[in-house]
């Protein structure tokens, strides 16, 4: 790898994790900014907080399309940097919006637009930055591509793991602090984008039939990958933040993102020995669905570290399954736009559910745990099928 092909690699790494820095503050600070903004506190202040993130996620496939037309049209930077533009611009204006008690209604709505290209540009950013890293390491000839992977996912939690910490250490007094640095933050990571351009070999011409099947692939695979995150690592310590020391719970977030982000590297690199990708995605699903009774039966932080390990189980080869599943011409809007439309439908459907039938029906969570990590298996087990053909 070249000297630029390294600082293009970190830029796009940073970029992603200095990105999902403010997508998951948003998420980890909604015990704490829902009633500021939208005038309702407690479960009730919850709730309406995970109804913002669902009503606005309804146009994350939309970003994904635009983004990934940009990036299979006029390069993968030029996408990326334009997501990375909007995501800071969204957080600057968090941080200074003024609350329920000063504007009334325009606060929410204000902070629901927010939410819309926070969402729009994390659609863009995801797939793309793995897209971006995996295609250098074939250029270059490192076909390993369970460690570029693990190491997109690792640098993407990495960004979940500061929005994580900054929760924590800032809490109710000095919260808007936090989306202020992360806008700034925002900045660095685009001047390293503006790194200069290697010239791009123009991407083959190929054909798009029957890749609907491959389509509905990546949508299961999303639809697992989300819904049982969105479950894991927001839900369930927004719940526990409600019933207990709010302060311990997202210390213990803090810790659950790191383990999570190391987890994510090492499936990663393991998927590589194994004959099999696919392995450690049918493991991780299938555990996943077996521990999701107890986990919210026990609610117990400690062993919520389990379902966290396996999680990663699921996710870290992933980006690797993805980018076999598309050719180079239709791969960044193809994969992000599937990608989008099952994070949209489950990923954030799963925190409003949860939080509003656990009151009605503890286990409820539990059974939705169930649901969507069967989503995540019938993707894989499609998937390998897909791949299979394809090599055979």
């Amino acid at each position: 790898m070249s000297f630029i092909d390294f600082f293009l690699v970190l830029a796009t790494l940073l970029g992603a994790s200095l990105e999902y820095y403010d997508y998951m503050l948003f998420n980890l600070m909604l015990p704490i900014i829902s009633p500021v903004f939208i005038g309702s506190s407690g479960f009730s202040g919850l709730t309406s907080g995970y109804l913002v993130n669902f009503l606005s996620s309804i146009l994350r496939p939309l970003g994904a399309f635009c983004f990934g037309y940009i990036g299979d049209k006029y390069g993968r930077r030029s996408a990326l940097f334009l997501s990375m533009a909007l995501m800071s611009i969204s957080s600057l204006v968090i941080s200074f919006l003024p609350g329920y008690s000063a504007i009334g209604f325009l606060a929410p709505i204000i902070l629901f637009f927010c939410r819309i290209l926070q969402v729009m540009s994390s659609a863009g950013e995801l797939n793309g930055s793995a897209i971006f890293l995996i295609e250098t390491f074939e250029v270059n000839g490192n076909k390993r591509f369970g460690f570029a992977s693990g190491l997109a996912w690792f640098f993407t939690v990495l960004g979940m793991l500061g929005g994580a910490f900054a929760s924590y250490k800032l809490g109710e007094g000095n919260w808007r602090q936090g989306f202020l640095v992360g806008a700034f933050i925002g900045v660095f990571a685009l001047a390293l984008r503006l790194l200069p351009k290697k010239k791009v070999v123009k991407l083959e011409e190929c054909s798009s039939d029957k890749l609907w099947i491959n389509f509905i692939c990546v949508t299961l695979i999303a639809a697992g990958i989300s819904g049982m995150f969105y479950y894991n690592m927001i839900f369930f310590f927004g719940h526990l933040q409600i019933l207990f020391d709010a302060t311990l719970v997202r210390k213990f977030s803090v810790y659950a993102f790191a383990l999570y982000a190391f987890a994510l590297l090492f499936f990663g690199i393991l998927s590589d020995s194994l004959k099999s990708p696919f392995k450690s995605m049918f493991l991780g699903s299938f555990l996943m669905a077996v521990i999701a009774i107890p986990s919210i039966y026990f609610k117990s932080l400690y062993l919520h570290f389990l379902n966290v390990f396996i999680l990663a189980a699921y996710v870290g080869p992933s980006h690797r399954i993805l980018y076999l599943l598309f050719p180079p011409k239709y791969r960044y809007r193809g994969i992000s736009v599937a990608f989008g439309i099952g994070t949209s439908l489950i990923g954030s459907l799963t925190t409003l559910a949860c939080s509003y039938y656990i009151q009605r029906f503890p286990l409820f969570p539990g059974f939705w745990l169930i649901f969507v990590s069967s989503l995540g298996f019938c993707g894989s087990y499609l998937g390998s099928k897909i791949i299979s053909k394809n090599i055979s």
